[in-house]
């Protein structure tokens, strides 16, 4: 999974950026789709970092819903996941009710991924569908292991490269299946009920993770480390950002885990959403290849399946 919390890189001045958002934890889509008109938005006035991160985080969301539009069907359920962290939040965090986070689902941006900047979670639509039937499969089957699950992987993986590659056949007219993923033979009543629980536990899981970056700032402090180890000449810019990438935010990754099955077991959820996501990471990295890569950004999805399961009973 490719996660790059620090792209400054790409945040150009536009004519037409993003304005306000609602002052909520997670607000709902048709919020976002509401107060996504294309205005003239001058840079603040305020230099303070926090003023300048917001204000790229405005800069990338426009950007990137430009060319990807955001996908609303999953507006009620993601709200619902979002209103139990509300309740928990605060035992989690400090200052978790003064820190404006914000989600926004865009259609097929970067495949199989959501991305956390400093005050806005990005989640793509393919993480969604693909999520739902792996909780679908799960079901059926009775278990994480089957040929199911690898069929999905292998069309996760195909259908995320498809989208960078700007490849991809979205079937926009088909909204239970845009992506045209493989799906389960058809779910019982009980089956479907058991999926959706097995669903809401493994998206809960997602947004407990990247909502835990931006609430402890690791987008603030990734840019604030590199700039203090290139002012203390701790080597050239190669240097500096091959540590950011790989020690610093694998750090950060494994810290991010914490939290969020902390926000987790507080909210009323289960852990085994958590770990279902991260076995599922490990069978893309290892159809991929990169699994074993020397050069990973982030730790595997077993060792973070051990540092939350050792953590849990400490909550």
């Amino acid at each position: 999974m490719i996660r790059k919390i620090f792209l400054l890189a790409l945040l150009i001045v536009i004519g037409a950026v993003f304005p306000a958002y609602a002052q909520l934890y997670f607000p709902n889509q048709r919020q976002y789709n509401q107060y996504n008109q294309y205005n003239q938005y001058a840079p603040p006035a305020n230099s303070q970092l926090d003023a300048q991160l917001n204000y790229q985080d405005q800069m990338m969301v426009q950007q990137m819903a430009y060319i990807n539009p955001p996908d609303a069907r999953y507006e009620q359920f993601l709200n619902m996941i979002s209103s139990k962290f509300n309740q928990a939040g605060g035992r989690v965090f400090q200052n978790y009710n003064s820190k404006d986070v914000r989600y926004v689902v865009l259609t097929g941006v970067f495949g199989f991924n959501a991305m956390a900047l400093h005050r806005s979670i990005i989640i793509d639509s393919l993480l969604m569908d693909v999520m739902k039937r792996l909780a679908m499969g799960m079901a059926y089957y009775g278990k994480f292991n089957s040929d199911y699950t690898k069929t999905l992987a292998s069309a996760t993986l195909m259908t995320t490269g498809a989208l960078k590659n700007r490849t991809a056949n979205i079937n926009t007219s088909n909204p239970e299946n845009p992506f045209n993923l493989p799906s389960p033979p058809p779910l019982s009543q009980a089956q479907q009920q058991l999926a959706y629980k097995y669903f809401e536990e493994l998206i809960a899981a997602v947004l407990a993770h990247e909502g835990s970056h931006a609430f402890l700032e690791h987008t603030k402090e990734k840019m604030l480390a590199q700039q203090a180890l290139w002012r203390q000449g701790r080597g050239n810019q190669t240097q500096i950002q091959q540590y950011i990438n790989q020690d610093f935010t694998k750090e950060k990754e494994l810290e991010a885990d914490r939290y969020g099955a902390k926000l987790l077991k507080y909210s009323g959820y289960s852990i085994n959403g958590m770990v279902a996501w991260f076995r599922f990471a490990d069978l893309l990295e290892l159809y991929s290849g990169t699994l074993n890569h020397p050069n990973r950004t982030h730790p595997t999805g077993e060792q973070r399946i051990r540092q939350i399961k050792a953590a849990w009973g400490n909550f």
